[in-house]
């Protein structure tokens, strides 16, 4: 947390060679004097944190989301209600730049014990007998938080 403490570390571990060093951030500038020194791997926990937990009051406890850029993010979560009984290929998600990636439903499976158990699977979206959002399945998207924002600002 001490930043002079973390640049005199990363530019020491640069002298002597470290080829791969991860480093934490507390601030914009911190970030980007450790990109100036090229350091392999920026973490910035508090606000990693806070956009998970501000994805998950958005849409649910069973969010989970990957940064794939500074804005961009693939997100899995439930269906949202108002979409329920629609066809995937008709929902909204375009308007607001919003990539429809995947779709997984819960579905009866047996293990090699012979025990049923739910477990989700990756469905057809487009396909006409499974293809429409239902109760319990989840959507993976390709979005930008604020175009996340939007949608479920639109649909509440």
């Amino acid at each position: 947390e001490n930043f002079g403490a973390s640049i005199k570390t990363v530019a020491l571990l640069l002298k002597h060679g470290v080829r791969h060093i991860y480093a934490r951030a507390a601030n914009d500038l911190h970030v980007a004097i450790l990109e100036s020194f090229h350091v392999e791997r920026i973490l910035t926990p508090e606000q990693t944190s806070a956009h998970f937990l501000t994805q998950e009051m958005l849409l649910g406890a069973q969010t989970a989301a990957l940064q794939i850029t500074d804005s961009v993010f693939v997100s899995t979560f439930p269906v949202p209600v108002p979409f329920y009984g629609q066809p995937y290929s008709r929902l909204p998600l375009k308007d607001y730049g919003i990539t429809l990636v995947a779709v997984t439903r819960l579905k009866k499976t047996t293990n090699i014990l012979g025990l049923e158990s739910n477990q989700y699977t990756f469905i057809d979206p487009d396909s006409a007998d499974e293809g429409t959002a239902r109760q319990g399945d989840r959507i993976t998207v390709l979005c930008t938080d604020k175009a996340l924002r939007t949608l479920m600002h639109h649909i509440r």
